[in-house]
């Protein structure tokens, strides 16, 4: 969309936890109330989506520098400045593995966003997301519980925690 994130992320990623969406992965960074303009999944569509309602939620935690660079540039676009990056703060095992229990009654949600995006281009990066619920994520969010737990990634060949 030609915009490159150039704020500083303190004056836009001021999201407050306790409003987050349910749909957000969790990880550092997190919708809570945005704006409904769906331009999130432009700037950054390896990281975020819109709900069926507009709103917006970190789908996949970035794994690049570009990718966080997308994100960013997404959450700054944010008229409302919904967007959070103090997941980590506020994640832990028990929440995340509580978020992980609960998947079944966010299928609903995930259906309706899956339904809402007939645009190629954007339904295209919803079948992605359902692609990875089915697939990356479990592992994603085992590294994560090691990082909460021990406070870095694993290194190869370490023993995940169980979700």
């Amino acid at each position: 969309m030609g915009k490159a994130w150039i704020e500083q992320p303190e004056t836009y990623f001021i999201g407050k936890w306790d409003e987050r969406n349910p749909l957000n992965t969790p990880g550092p960074f997190y919708g809570a109330e945005t704006d409904t303009c769906l331009d999130g999944p432009e700037y950054a569509p390896m990281s975020l989506l819109c709900d069926a309602d507009g709103n917006g939620f970190v789908w996949r935690q970035p794994q690049t520098d570009e990718e966080t660079i997308a994100l960013m540039t997404g959450g700054s676009s944010d008229p409302f400045k919904g967007f959070g990056w103090d997941g980590d703060e506020h994640w832990t095992p028990s929440l995340v593995r509580e978020w992980w229990a609960r998947q079944n009654e966010r299928a609903p949600l995930v259906d309706a966003l899956v339904a809402q995006w007939t645009e190629p281009k954007l339904s295209v990066v919803a079948g992605a997301y359902v692609d990875y619920i089915n697939g990356e994520l479990p592992r994603y969010l085992r590294r994560y519980l090691f990082f909460l737990d021990i406070g870095r990634y694993p290194l190869s060949g370490e023993v995940l925690p169980a979700l």
